[in-house]
């Protein structure tokens, strides 16, 4: 049977440092689970909230953010909105 990521979070082996993180998919849905904190785990959709890229294909480690590959935005691995490239037709935020 393969590991899941539910697996990583009880023995924190899957998922071992904070950035570290792995893809999860169900049916058609794809997630980022990423590890934020000792003891936290944040999991995100896998697309890009512009025009619905996927982030990433596969887990890392120490990642930083994630941006997309498409325009370039960009959100931290807790998943705060960090940078919008091309901003054309985007209003300036206060």
């Amino acid at each position: 049977m393969e590991a899941t990521w539910q697996d990583g979070l009880r023995g924190r082996t899957i998922i071992p440092a904070v950035g570290d993180y792995l893809v999860y998919e169900v049916a058609s849905l794809s997630f980022i689970v990423v590890r934020t904190g000792e003891h936290e785990f944040k999991a995100h959709y896998n697309a890009c909230q512009h025009r619905g890229r996927q982030l990433v294909e596969r887990g890392g480690r120490g990642a930083r953010l994630f941006r997309c590959p498409y325009h370039g935005w960009s959100w931290s691995i807790a998943g705060t909105l960090k940078e919008i490239n091309l901003r054309m037709g985007f209003p300036r935020r206060a």
